[in-house]
């Protein structure tokens, strides 16, 4: 499947390469082991099925179509897809600043709300993933992604890139500063090196302590349980029961 319009710059080639990278990082996301539609319908082990659809090498344009063939497993998992409109893709078109896919199904009042909260404090966030996935963001994707946000709210809007870690900080300061939480990661999902130390509990009062669920993704502890789960899940919903029932002192 092609562009729904022909690439012509360098900047639509970056475009591409974020369009492209933002889906198989959510991919691995969801790569849970049996099929879900979260955020798209979805196969069991997404990710061994869009490697499977890779192939064996070949010249670029066999990669290239390789490629396409991967991320369609979930841009594509209905096939009612005709083209990849990549260059709507960063911006959004209107929809979200970043492109956010799905924020339409949740209403208009959503997606205005978040718009707000990307534009002005969560900057980085859907310039680096296009809302989903996990790339370093360039400084004319920010140009760019602040100019759409004043196109949509007017000249006022003052956008704060740096918000987000001056107002909570990194994992080590959420630690040493709050009390009784347990925070969970998947090894499989991309957004786990955000998160805070393994050894959380060395810090503040002790009260927080930090959970690596082998073979797991994305907060696949909060979802329900299932005999395809990998160890790891059950015994991470087990350590986060017994945290809680200790801090309510029974």
């Amino acid at each position: 499947m092609a562009p729904c319009a022909p690439l012509e710059s360098a900047g639509d080639g970056g475009r591409l390469v974020l369009y492209f990278g933002g889906a198989l990082a959510t991919t691995a996301m969801l790569d849970y082991p049996y099929p879900q539609s979260f955020v798209a319908p979805l196969p069991a082990n997404p990710i061994k099925v869009a490697c499977g659809r890779v192939g064996g090498g070949g010249d670029d344009d066999a990669l290239l179509r390789g490629l396409a063939a991967a991320a369609d497993v979930l841009l594509n998992s209905t096939g009612s897809l005709r083209c990849h409109n990549v260059s709507r893709e960063l911006m959004g078109g209107g929809r979200a600043p970043g492109g956010r896919r799905g924020v339409g199904g949740l209403g208009d009042g959503w997606a205005r709300a978040w718009n707000w909260q990307a534009c002005t404090e969560l900057v980085l966030e859907p310039a680096t993933s296009d809302g989903l996935g996990f790339w370093v963001e360039r400084d004319d994707e920010v140009a760019a992604l602040q100019a759409a946000c004043r196109s949509q709210f007017g000249d006022a809007l003052v956008s704060r890139p740096a918000w987000l870690p001056a107002s909570l900080g990194d994992g080590v300061a959420l630690v040493r500063a709050l009390t009784n939480v347990v925070f969970s990661d998947g090894d499989k999902d991309p957004w786990r090196i955000g998160g805070v130390p393994a050894n959380a509990s060395a810090y503040g009062d002790g009260s927080c302590r930090h959970v690596l669920m082998r073979g797991a993704a994305h907060h696949q502890d909060l979802r329900f349980d299932d005999p395809r789960d990998p160890p790891s899940v059950g015994e991470a919903k087990a350590a986060e029961r017994r945290a809680i029932e200790g801090w309510l002192g029974r």
